[in-house]
């Protein structure tokens, strides 16, 4: 099996050259990570894979194993990954074995798009998430929380402005006034207040005021694997190792998970 581990690592060193109708090297094409869902079906070893047909057809019958195509999901031109986390983690999936599926609950789609607010573009993070209807027996992707600057409430031009704290004396009449100073509108709002982007995003869709543009990049992250969070990009490139690869690989534990859903993905 380490002469067939050579061979499988070694491809990816190998210079196209046989071509397909589609302009795409043959051995290429079968390497590459075309759609999340190859991504899954390498990732838990499915007799669908084709890789493992292509390497099967044209290596004398050689079956590969799940660890060399847990290996060839990582970005191999990174040259930053600490090779013993790699190896315990791919050690860890295989021998439970942990399978990915695609109902798992702690999996999103990170997609950071462009919109148009009052006639400006700007940056949005998007988190997605799939969700189970037990009603209709289905599934489907929905938006879990968004993230952009221009979403939270500006901040005050002039500290000073607030609401006097006699004002239950005079029964709030000069409440009024908060409503129309919208440059100091922090003042008049708990010093804790935490704008909900979600609610502030959706309230913006129907007056047009925010357009949505475009998807510019998309990050899967996993947190499902017990102590693990690792995320997956899309490297588009002319090698056999591109397509839907894993980026970053971190060990966390229950608690840290909740702070990453909570600082990286906006996740309450």
């Amino acid at each position: 099996m380490k002469f067939l581990f050579v061979i499988f690592i070694g491809l990816f060193a190998i210079p196209a050259v046989a071509q397909i109708g589609n302009g795409l090297d043959e051995e290429r094409f079968a390497f590459e990570v075309k759609q999340i869902d190859e991504f899954f079906e390498r990732f838990n070893n499915s007799d669908k894979t084709l890789i493992a047909t292509y390497i099967k057809e044209n290596f004398n019958g050689h079956e590969v194993t799940r660890d060399e195509l847990i290996n060839s999901l990582f970005n191999m031109q990174d040259n930053s990954w600490n090779k013993d986390e790699k190896n315990e983690f791919i050690a860890l999936v295989n021998s439970n074995p942990y399978f990915l599926s695609f109902y798992d609950p702690n999996w999103f789609a990170e997609l950071n798009c462009t919109v148009d607010y009052k006639g400006q573009s700007y940056p949005l993070q998007m988190i997605m998430k799939v969700e189970y209807s037990p009603e209709t027996e289905s599934t489907k992707w929905v938006i879990s929380a968004v993230k952009g600057d221009f979403l939270e409430p500006p901040f005050s031009t002039n500290k000073s402005k607030s609401l006097n704290p006699a004002s239950h004396g005079t029964n709030f009449i000069s409440l009024d006034r908060a409503f129309i100073d919208t440059s100091n509108i922090r003042n008049y709002v708990s010093s804790d207040f935490q704008a909900d982007q979600l609610s502030i995003f959706l309230s913006l869709l129907p007056s047009k005021s925010l357009v949505f543009k475009q998807v510019d990049k998309i990050t899967y992250h996993f947190l499902q694997v017990n102590g693990w969070v690792f995320t997956v990009e899309n490297f588009e490139r002319r090698t056999k190792n591109s397509g839907w690869l894993i980026s970053k690989l971190r060990k966390m534990d229950d608690s840290q998970k909740e702070s990453y859903k909570l600082k990286a993905l906006n996740l309450n």
